[in-house]
Protein backbone atom coordinates (compact mmCIF):
# COMPACT_ATOMS: atom_id res chain seq x y z
CA UNK A 1 0.00 0.00 0.00
CA UNK A 2 1.23 3.59 -0.95
CA UNK A 3 1.05 5.96 2.37
CA UNK A 4 -0.67 9.63 2.08
CA UNK A 5 1.33 11.96 -0.33
CA UNK A 6 3.86 14.09 1.17
CA UNK A 7 3.17 18.29 1.04
CA UNK A 8 5.51 19.44 -1.30
CA UNK A 9 6.93 22.67 -0.14
CA UNK A 10 9.37 25.14 -2.16
CA UNK A 11 10.90 28.62 -1.94
CA UNK A 12 10.44 30.36 -4.98
CA UNK A 13 12.65 32.85 -6.28
CA UNK A 14 11.70 35.35 -9.65
CA UNK A 15 14.05 35.78 -11.69
CA UNK A 16 14.55 39.16 -13.74
CA UNK A 17 15.25 38.57 -17.41
CA UNK A 18 13.18 38.86 -20.95
CA UNK A 19 10.75 36.41 -19.91
CA UNK A 20 9.96 35.90 -16.03
CA UNK A 21 11.30 32.46 -15.01
CA UNK A 22 10.73 31.11 -11.41
CA UNK A 23 13.37 29.57 -9.34
CA UNK A 24 12.10 26.79 -7.28
CA UNK A 25 14.65 25.87 -4.32
CA UNK A 26 13.57 22.52 -2.43
CA UNK A 27 12.51 23.44 1.15
CA UNK A 28 14.44 22.12 3.76
CA UNK A 29 13.66 18.72 4.10
CA UNK A 30 14.98 15.91 6.77
CA UNK A 31 16.41 14.24 4.25
CA UNK A 32 17.26 16.34 1.22
CA UNK A 33 14.30 14.36 -0.29
CA UNK A 34 10.88 14.58 -1.31
CA UNK A 35 8.59 11.83 -3.12
CA UNK A 36 5.19 11.55 -3.29
CA UNK A 37 2.62 9.35 -5.40
CA UNK A 38 1.49 11.16 -8.55
CA UNK A 39 -1.90 12.24 -8.57
CA UNK A 40 -4.71 13.48 -11.12
CA UNK A 41 -4.57 16.94 -9.60
CA UNK A 42 -1.02 17.16 -8.36
CA UNK A 43 -0.62 20.58 -10.41
CA UNK A 44 -4.24 21.59 -9.52
CA UNK A 45 -3.30 23.55 -6.05
CA UNK A 46 -3.04 27.27 -5.68
CA UNK A 47 0.81 26.26 -4.11
CA UNK A 48 2.03 24.69 -7.61
CA UNK A 49 0.77 27.71 -9.97
CA UNK A 50 4.84 28.45 -10.28
CA UNK A 51 5.10 25.42 -11.91
CA UNK A 52 2.33 26.13 -14.72
CA UNK A 53 4.65 28.86 -16.01
CA UNK A 54 8.39 28.25 -17.17
CA UNK A 55 10.53 27.70 -14.22
CA UNK A 56 13.79 25.58 -13.20
CA UNK A 57 14.65 24.19 -10.20
CA UNK A 58 17.67 23.96 -7.95
CA UNK A 59 17.00 19.86 -7.17
CA UNK A 60 16.68 17.17 -9.61
CA UNK A 61 13.32 16.23 -10.27
CA UNK A 62 12.31 12.46 -11.49
CA UNK A 63 8.89 11.21 -12.99
CA UNK A 64 7.97 7.51 -13.00
CA UNK A 65 4.73 7.71 -15.24
CA UNK A 66 2.49 4.23 -14.52
CA UNK A 67 -0.33 5.13 -16.30
CA UNK A 68 -1.86 8.18 -18.13
CA UNK A 69 0.02 11.17 -20.13
CA UNK A 70 2.11 14.27 -19.37
CA UNK A 71 3.36 16.64 -21.95
CA UNK A 72 6.03 19.09 -21.11
CA UNK A 73 8.37 21.75 -22.26
CA UNK A 74 12.19 21.02 -21.66
CA UNK A 75 14.93 24.28 -22.71
CA UNK A 76 12.53 24.67 -25.83
CA UNK A 77 11.77 20.98 -26.87
CA UNK A 78 8.62 19.12 -26.09
CA UNK A 79 8.49 16.05 -24.19
CA UNK A 80 5.89 13.48 -24.74
CA UNK A 81 5.40 10.97 -21.74
CA UNK A 82 3.51 8.08 -21.85
CA UNK A 83 2.79 5.15 -19.16
CA UNK A 84 6.07 2.77 -17.96
CA UNK A 85 8.75 5.79 -18.52
CA UNK A 86 10.84 7.85 -16.88
CA UNK A 87 11.93 11.49 -16.96
CA UNK A 88 14.71 13.32 -14.84
CA UNK A 89 14.80 16.94 -14.88
CA UNK A 90 18.00 18.34 -13.68
CA UNK A 91 18.54 21.50 -11.55
CA UNK A 92 18.65 24.98 -13.98
CA UNK A 93 16.75 23.21 -17.05
CA UNK A 94 14.23 25.81 -18.10
CA UNK A 95 10.95 23.65 -18.27
CA UNK A 96 7.05 24.14 -18.03
CA UNK A 97 4.36 22.02 -17.38
CA UNK A 98 1.64 21.73 -20.42
CA UNK A 99 -0.89 19.00 -19.89
CA UNK A 100 -1.17 15.75 -18.39
CA UNK A 101 -4.37 13.33 -18.28
CA UNK A 102 -5.66 10.27 -16.13
CA UNK A 103 -1.70 10.10 -14.75
CA UNK A 104 -0.32 7.75 -11.83
CA UNK A 105 2.97 7.15 -10.67
CA UNK A 106 5.85 9.00 -8.94
CA UNK A 107 7.68 12.31 -8.54
CA UNK A 108 10.75 12.91 -6.38
CA UNK A 109 13.09 15.59 -5.72
CA UNK A 110 16.28 15.35 -4.35
CA UNK A 111 19.85 17.04 -4.03
CA UNK A 112 21.84 16.19 -6.05
CA UNK A 113 24.70 16.11 -3.63
CA UNK A 114 23.17 12.82 -1.96
CA UNK A 115 23.73 11.20 -5.53
CA UNK A 116 26.85 8.68 -6.06
CA UNK A 117 29.41 11.08 -8.21
CA UNK A 118 29.66 8.61 -10.81
CA UNK A 119 25.77 8.40 -11.58
CA UNK A 120 25.80 12.06 -11.29
CA UNK A 121 28.07 12.22 -14.00
CA UNK A 122 26.18 10.06 -16.14
CA UNK A 123 22.74 11.75 -15.76
CA UNK A 124 24.12 15.25 -15.83
CA UNK A 125 25.95 13.92 -19.39
CA UNK A 126 22.07 14.29 -20.92
CA UNK A 127 21.48 17.64 -19.76
CA UNK A 128 21.37 19.47 -23.57
CA UNK A 129 18.92 16.72 -24.50
CA UNK A 130 16.20 15.67 -22.27
CA UNK A 131 14.97 12.38 -22.91
CA UNK A 132 12.21 9.78 -22.22
CA UNK A 133 13.70 6.46 -20.81
CA UNK A 134 11.54 3.46 -21.93
CA UNK A 135 10.49 1.02 -18.71
CA UNK A 136 9.54 -2.95 -19.19
CA UNK A 137 6.86 -4.36 -16.44
CA UNK A 138 9.69 -5.35 -14.68
CA UNK A 139 11.81 -2.08 -14.33
CA UNK A 140 8.64 -0.23 -13.44
CA UNK A 141 7.83 -2.00 -11.21
CA UNK A 142 11.54 -2.62 -9.65
CA UNK A 143 11.58 1.22 -9.23
CA UNK A 144 7.69 1.97 -8.54
CA UNK A 145 8.86 -0.31 -5.44
CA UNK A 146 11.72 1.86 -4.46
CA UNK A 147 9.75 4.91 -4.43
CA UNK A 148 7.28 3.57 -2.46
CA UNK A 149 9.86 2.31 0.01
CA UNK A 150 11.38 5.94 -0.14
CA UNK A 151 8.01 7.36 0.85
CA UNK A 152 7.18 4.94 3.51
CA UNK A 153 10.35 5.47 5.12
CA UNK A 154 10.58 9.25 4.89
CA UNK A 155 6.96 9.85 6.72
CA UNK A 156 7.91 7.49 10.10
CA UNK A 157 7.59 8.84 12.71
CA UNK A 158 9.91 7.34 14.77
CA UNK A 159 12.92 7.13 12.35
CA UNK A 160 15.28 4.33 13.05
CA UNK A 161 19.16 4.89 13.69
CA UNK A 162 20.19 4.94 10.18
CA UNK A 163 16.85 6.33 8.69
CA UNK A 164 18.86 9.16 6.51
CA UNK A 165 21.29 6.32 5.00
CA UNK A 166 18.77 3.71 4.33
CA UNK A 167 16.66 6.51 2.15
CA UNK A 168 19.84 8.02 0.74
CA UNK A 169 20.94 4.29 -0.49
CA UNK A 170 17.55 3.36 -1.59
CA UNK A 171 17.70 7.19 -3.58
CA UNK A 172 20.81 5.35 -5.14
CA UNK A 173 19.64 2.64 -5.82
CA UNK A 174 17.28 4.40 -8.28
CA UNK A 175 19.55 6.60 -9.82
CA UNK A 176 22.30 3.49 -10.21
CA UNK A 177 19.38 1.26 -12.32
CA UNK A 178 17.94 4.99 -14.36
CA UNK A 179 21.59 5.41 -15.32
CA UNK A 180 22.25 1.88 -16.37
CA UNK A 181 19.16 2.63 -18.77
CA UNK A 182 20.19 5.28 -19.99
CA UNK A 183 23.36 4.00 -21.42
CA UNK A 184 21.92 1.33 -22.72
CA UNK A 185 19.71 3.80 -24.56
CA UNK A 186 22.60 5.69 -25.63
CA UNK A 187 24.33 2.60 -26.62
CA UNK A 188 21.39 1.39 -28.96
CA UNK A 189 20.85 4.89 -30.51
CA UNK A 190 24.71 5.06 -31.37
CA UNK A 191 24.28 1.63 -33.14
CA UNK A 192 21.11 2.57 -35.02
CA UNK A 193 23.30 5.75 -35.92
CA UNK A 194 26.07 3.89 -36.88
CA UNK A 195 24.03 2.00 -38.80
CA UNK A 196 21.84 4.28 -40.99
CA UNK A 197 25.17 5.98 -41.91
CA UNK A 198 26.32 2.81 -43.10
CA UNK A 199 23.42 2.11 -44.82
CA UNK A 200 23.75 5.84 -46.46
CA UNK A 201 27.33 5.60 -47.52
CA UNK A 202 26.25 2.58 -49.58
CA UNK A 203 23.41 4.41 -51.15
CA UNK A 204 25.67 6.64 -52.33
CA UNK A 205 28.57 4.41 -53.42
CA UNK A 206 25.30 2.07 -55.81
CA UNK A 207 24.69 5.45 -57.01
CA UNK A 208 27.81 6.14 -58.14
CA UNK A 209 28.19 2.59 -59.98
CA UNK A 210 24.49 2.02 -61.43
CA UNK A 211 23.02 5.65 -62.35
CA UNK A 212 22.32 5.11 -65.23
CA UNK A 213 20.36 1.79 -64.72
CA UNK A 214 18.23 2.47 -61.88
CA UNK A 215 17.04 5.91 -61.15
CA UNK A 216 14.31 5.13 -58.20
CA UNK A 217 15.27 4.28 -54.79
CA UNK A 218 13.13 1.64 -54.45
CA UNK A 219 15.72 -0.72 -56.80
CA UNK A 220 18.52 0.46 -54.45
CA UNK A 221 16.76 -0.92 -51.38
CA UNK A 222 16.36 -3.81 -52.93
CA UNK A 223 19.69 -3.87 -53.69
CA UNK A 224 20.64 -3.06 -49.96
CA UNK A 225 18.34 -5.95 -48.72
CA UNK A 226 16.33 -2.86 -46.76
CA UNK A 227 12.84 -1.32 -47.35
CA UNK A 228 12.40 1.68 -49.39
CA UNK A 229 10.75 3.54 -46.34
CA UNK A 230 13.75 2.61 -44.19
CA UNK A 231 15.96 3.57 -47.03
CA UNK A 232 14.68 7.15 -46.87
CA UNK A 233 14.13 7.19 -43.15
CA UNK A 234 17.78 6.81 -42.73
CA UNK A 235 18.54 9.33 -45.71
CA UNK A 236 16.54 11.61 -44.01
CA UNK A 237 17.78 11.66 -40.58
CA UNK A 238 21.61 11.54 -41.80
CA UNK A 239 21.21 14.46 -44.59
CA UNK A 240 18.31 15.79 -44.01
CA UNK A 241 17.02 15.34 -47.65
CA UNK A 242 14.75 12.35 -48.92
CA UNK A 243 16.17 9.44 -51.20
CA UNK A 244 15.46 11.07 -54.06
CA UNK A 245 17.38 14.39 -53.47
CA UNK A 246 20.79 12.87 -51.99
Amino acid sequence: MVSNPVTLNFKCKLLMSKAQIHLLELASSRYGIVVSPMLSSFLDTEEAAPTLGPHRHDYHALFLLSSGAITMRIEGQIIDMSPCSILIVQPGQIHQYIHSSNVSGWIMFLDGKILDTKVRTVIEQSKNSPKIIPLSGEEALFLDQILSSINQAAVEKIPGNFQTQMIHALANTLFYKTADLLLLQQNSNEVLTNRASKIVQDYKDLIKLNFKKFTRPAAYASLLHISVNHLNDCVKTQTGYSATRI
